[in-house]
């Protein structure tokens, strides 16, 4: 999720927002393409074992160098065909699902019903922030990276701070703005760079420096503390190369 705002820290707002996110990761599970292209590669090697095990004899029965020459292409053949089979295949990277907006339920209604989420949260979102329409209302320069990606906007009622949720890679800001495209450090006491999950994507795309000062409060860096629960701080955006775009 990016954040565009022109104020430096979200934290010192008394206000607090929570945007409810699930993270999906997909297990590496083979498709049908897949396991026939492994049947393919194994039927190969063997094979190949078979005519370099063949040559090999022959070679070495009745001394014909070309013989020597077909064992060494099969055996190499075998070689490749095996690393093939070997390689392990690459997980897919983390990807949000993108939850709408919590739809208005009357007070008799919602006494009734256990809330998904805290109800606090949900009120101060209904309350205190106005969902809108396009991003072209609150700024006609913002565009999306991809113009066809769904996405939602609140602009918060009593200051120049707007929220943009979209779907997409996790490791990459969403939004093109020249305001300051920001990465929110998430609600968990031992927040550290480098874990799991939508920690290591966030990690391995931005600067050390970006992931530091969304530990700061204030411009205080809290040296060796974690950020407490439920609490989160955001800076701006740095790429590896020390880019923002």
């Amino acid at each position: 999720m990016t954040k565009t705002t022109s104020i430096p820290d979200v934290h010192e707002n008394q206000s607090h927002l929570s945007v409810d996110e699930r993270l999906i990761s997909e297990s590496p599970v083979l498709t049908k393409k897949e396991v026939i292209a492994k049947i393919i590669k194994l039927t190969a090697l063997i094979l190949a074992l078979a005519i370099a095990v063949g040559t090999a004899v022959v070679a070495g029965v009745l001394g014909m160098p070309l013989m020597a020459i077909a064992t060494g292409a099969a055996l190499l053949a075998a070689v490749v065909l095996s690393c093939l089979l070997l390689r392990r295949r690459e997980p897919s990277k983390p990807t949000e699902e993108l939850l709408g907006p919590q739809k208005h339920v009357p007070k008799d209604i919602a006494a009734q019903v256990q809330p998904s989420v805290p109800l606090d949260y949900q009120k101060l979102l209904r309350n205190e922030w106005t969902l809108v329409n396009t991003l072209s209302e609150i700024n006609i320069s913002w565009t999306l990276q991809d113009p066809n990606q769904r996405y939602y906007v609140w602009e918060h009622q009593g200051a120049p701070i707007t929220l943009v949720a979209t779907t997409g890679d996790i490791a990459k800001p969403r939004l093109k703005t020249s305001g300051r495209v920001m990465i929110v450090n998430a609600a968990n006491s031992n927040m550290q760079s480098g874990g799991a999950g939508t920690n290591a994507a966030l990690s391995a795309a931005t600067h050390p420096t970006c992931w530091n000062n969304t530990r700061t409060s204030g411009g205080k860096i809290n040296t060796g503390k974690g950020l407490s629960v439920g609490e989160c701080r955001s800076a701006p955006w740095i790429n590896r190369d020390w880019t923002n775009k």
